[in-house]
């Protein structure tokens, strides 16, 4: 999915029939000759997933995980990827800050 509205029509489908999210898999990545294209699918794209989640309720639980490659903790040389790959790291550090309030 590349479009924010495809992700939050997802998710409401998911909350339609089941009545809550508990589980959401984000995983971004691809090979591009242009640094703003590969940040943009790897960084922004991440944010769009996880802000299209919507705030647990009060006592509910649940996880998100991030597939991140190695290459967001090591530098590779990949001179666009590897730098989107740790912002792709530090989104979902901010969103766990964020979410583990609920109890993600």
């Amino acid at each position: 999915m590349t479009q924010e509205s495809e992700v939050k029509y997802l998710v409401a489908v998911v909350l339609e029939l089941t009545g809550r999210l508990d589980h959401a898999a984000i995983s971004a990545g691809i090979y591009a000759s242009i640094w703003d294209e590969e940040d943009s699918i790897i960084t922004t794209e991440l944010f769009v997933r996880c802000d299209s989640i919507p705030n647990p309720n009060p006592g509910q639980s649940g996880a998100i995980d991030n597939i991140v490659s190695v290459s967001g903790l090591y530098t590779v040389g990949l001179a666009a990827y590897t730098p989107s790959k740790c912002g792709a790291a530090t989104v979902m550090e901010n969103g766990a800050k964020f979410y583990g309030l609920s109890g993600i």
